[in-house]
């Protein structure tokens, strides 16, 4: 269970969709079972995940 499509907030029941943009359906975010009534996959691009580069001894930046 989880969804990699859903992000914390303090808005809603506490779960943001951002595929519709509004809140997710489900109490606890469930990417397949979202799947299954959004009938196929939703057309998002893949969420990239952070990556530190580092630019000297004690300094760099997220991307």
């Amino acid at each position: 269970m989880g969804c990699k499509m859903a992000r914390r907030t303090d808005q809603y029941h506490g779960w943001e969709c951002e595929i519709s943009g509004g809140e997710c359906m489900f109490l606890y975010p469930d990417d397949e079972e979202c799947l299954k009534r959004c009938d196929g996959e939703p057309k998002v691009e893949e969420k990239k995940e952070p990556q530190w580069h580092q630019t000297g001894a004690a300094g760099g930046y997220w991307e």
